[in-house]
């Protein structure tokens, strides 16, 4: 059996309604003024959705509040007529609350451009400043204690770098220098190459005879293993 999936309940159209706006909504569709000062929300309510419900009339809003008045008049409650009880009074109101005002758009106030030194430095910053020193011959000790007595949070580090960058001392790396053969060292005699050359050659010819003799053997190492398995073969087939 398939299980009814549950439907999300659907919210009443007075669930986010205030009691005042209730009964200005029971009075304006003829809901008797007796019964609207003795009902509750929920009596209000089912008026509104009864049949005795007529179509709404804002002009007996008024009405009531004239005869509510009245009432309280009679029966010596005069100090509790004021303007706020009026329905009619607290719904202009509440119309009014609920006009959006237009926002004011601030102005922002341009902010002067900052003072540069003659190094194009911010003035009154660590870097300023310890350029300042340096210029003025100070060792790099004493323009570290006057930096940070100034500005306690800057980084001895730092300080450093601004230190030799305002000197020019910052690190470059040695270019390096192109060793230049000596031309007498590679100077020969014309016998002194002849023999080299006959050397050379030598040399060329015993590798050459080497690699012949290395395949010389392995050849003779090839068929010395093909004679023994012919030798094994013949062996097998007299035993069978």
């Amino acid at each position: 059996m398939a299980t009814k999936e549950k439907q999300p309940k659907s919210r009443v159209w007075y669930s986010e309604m205030k009691y005042r706006d209730i009964k200005k909504m029971a009075i304006e569709r003829g809901m008797p003024f007796p019964e609207v000062v003795n009902g509750d929300f929920y009596r209000l309510i089912s008026f509104i959705d009864s049949d005795k419900a007529q179509k709404p009339d804002p002009s007996l809003v008024l009405k009531f509040d004239l005869w509510l008045e009245q009432l309280l008049k009679e029966r010596g409650s005069d100090y509790l007529i004021k303007p706020s009880l009026r329905i009619s009074y607290v719904s202009d109101e509440m119309r009014e609350e609920k006009k959006e005002k237009p926002k004011e758009k601030k102005v922002r106030e341009k902010k002067p451009p900052k003072e540069r030194d003659e190094r194009n430095l911010i003035k009154g910053t660590k870097k300023s400043y310890t350029f300042e020193l340096a210029n003025k011959g100070l060792s790099i000790e004493r323009i570290k204690r006057r930096v940070l007595k100034r500005f306690p949070d800057a980084s001895p580090k730092s300080i450093v770098i601004w230190y030799r960058k305002a000197l020019d001392l910052t690190h470059k790396p040695k270019e390096k220098k192109e060793h230049k053969r000596n031309p007498k060292r590679n100077k020969k005699s014309p016998e002194e190459l002849a023999l080299q050359k006959a050397r050379a050659k030598e040399l060329r010819e015993e590798r050459r005879l080497a690699r012949l003799e290395a395949q010389r053997r392995t050849e003779e190492a090839r068929e010395r293993e093909k004679k023994l398995k012919r030798k094994n073969g013949k062996k097998r087939k007299k035993k069978i």
